[in-house]
């Protein structure tokens, strides 16, 4: 049996106050079904944070972004199997079952949502889901069974990492799954041992429990080495596509399949082609995501470097890339000219305010006081960086870019040194 695995599509996620519908839905998600058509696929297995949040926006996704592309996979055979992460709502998984019931495929493939831990029999595999518990969920659970959670339970305390896990195991009992049959598991949690991509460096392992249960950590030992049912565990919750190390059965993060920002510059999307033998081990094949949103962090001091980040990216990939893009100028008043050639050949790191400018030796932002007065060094680059960078996730950020930006036209009048 063939499976495809996925996870954290995050749709309804914007960036930089910009709407990124477009990127998944006409160019991720189609690749996505296409490689399940072209492959023959029985399973589309998506391991969590299918949506980023509530609101109007993600139900708008569950209503017609997702209508089509899942009626089309149902529709060949295809089936969906879908778990919660941490990102998404319980209610919008209802929601989208609602809309695919409207005009439902003639097929007997369905579409599985574990809003609790279970396991299904689905095609010719048994699927353990486990989706993310919030501390009620796995309290509730718990309680149903006899043993709550006490209320006085540290949060921050590995305990409820085993607790976790237990909840796992419980579900690889004979009597929950039959050792005779291919079976995979599709989990949201971390795993250490597992790379999480930094914000201030290199990818770095998870050290173990991390600090709050949002993020908590599930020791490898204690859940993956101990058997090897299932055959596959696949999981969602890191972004970037990875096998974990050290473990009797394989276990992989199919990663996200698109970038969301500058740290994703590297990063390169793909999904998960699984073959689950009934006997035996699996086979592991990534599939790039070919069409995923270019990102940058670039820091360029001439009109031939932005010209040949251009030739790079393509007509398509400068329409659409993201990420940040530094501007090196030993002058300040280098900057404007650059800023605008940016501009035009990057239009969403314009509307994004994502062209900033860095000075050699100093911050753009490098103030000089003295006992009588305050002077701004570079007050042009200065508001450029607040216009990128401070105010470009308040909500009244409409207001205050104006009002920034009726400042920059004032010091361009004066000279820009004033």
């Amino acid at each position: 049996m063939k499976l495809l695995h996925t996870s954290d599509w995050h749709l309804g996620r914007t960036w930089s106050g910009l709407d990124r519908t477009s990127d998944m839905a006409d160019q991720v998600i189609p690749e996505i079904v296409k490689i399940a058509v072209d492959e023959r696929v029985q399973v589309l297995a998506i391991a969590g944070d299918l949506f980023d949040g509530g609101g109007r926006t993600s139900l708008e996704h569950c209503a017609k972004l997702l209508q089509k592309p899942f009626q089309e996979l149902l529709g060949r055979g295809i089936n969906i199997v879908v778990i919660p992460g941490n990102h998404d709502q319980l209610q919008l998984f209802e929601v989208l079952r609602a809309a695919l019931n409207i005009n439902p495929p003639r097929s007997d493939a369905r579409l599985e949502i574990f809003t609790r831990p279970g396991v299904r029999a689905i095609g010719d595999v048994q699927v353990v889901g486990m989706p993310y518990l919030t501390y009620r969920q796995l309290d509730d659970i718990l309680r149903a069974e006899g043993t709550p959670i006490t209320a006085d339970t540290d949060l921050r305390s590995p305990d409820l990492a085993w607790v976790y896990a237990n909840v796992i195991q419980a579900l690889k009992k004979p009597e929950k799954l039959n050792p005779e049959r291919p079976a995979v598991l599709l989990g949201h949690f971390a795993v250490t041992g597992a790379q999480y991509v930094s914000s201030n460096g290199p990818d770095e392992p998870y050290p173990g429990y991390e600090a709050n249960y949002v993020d908590l950590t599930v020791n490898r030992d204690e859940l993956l080495n101990n058997d090897q049912v299932p055959q596959y565990n696949a999981l969602g919750h890191m972004h970037n596509a990875q096998q974990v190390p050290e473990t009797t059965v394989p276990t992989y993060y199919s990663g996200a399949p698109d970038r969301f920002d500058k740290r994703d510059a590297k990063r390169e999307p793909q999904v998960l082609l699984i073959d689950v033998p009934d006997r035996g081990r699996v086979v592991v094949q990534s599939r790039p995501v070919t069409c995923a949103t270019p990102a940058i962090n670039e820091a360029i001091s001439s009109s031939e470097g932005l010209r040949a980040l251009a030739t790079r990216l393509g007509d398509e990939g400068c329409r659409r890339v993201i990420g940040d893009l530094a501007i090196e100028v030993a002058n300040p008043g280098d900057f404007d000219l650059l800023c605008q050639e940016a501009f035009s050949l990057f239009p969403r790191l314009a509307e994004a305010g994502a062209v900033q400018p860095r000075l050699p030796g100093a911050a753009a932002t490098k103030f000089e006081d003295t006992e009588s007065y305050t002077r701004i060094e570079n007050p042009r680059a200065v508001v450029a960086h607040y216009l990128a960078e401070a105010y470009k996730a308040e909500p009244r950020r409409p207001y205050l870019t104006a009002a920034l930006d009726k400042i920059m036209e004032t010091l361009n009048a004066q000279g820009g040194q004033q």
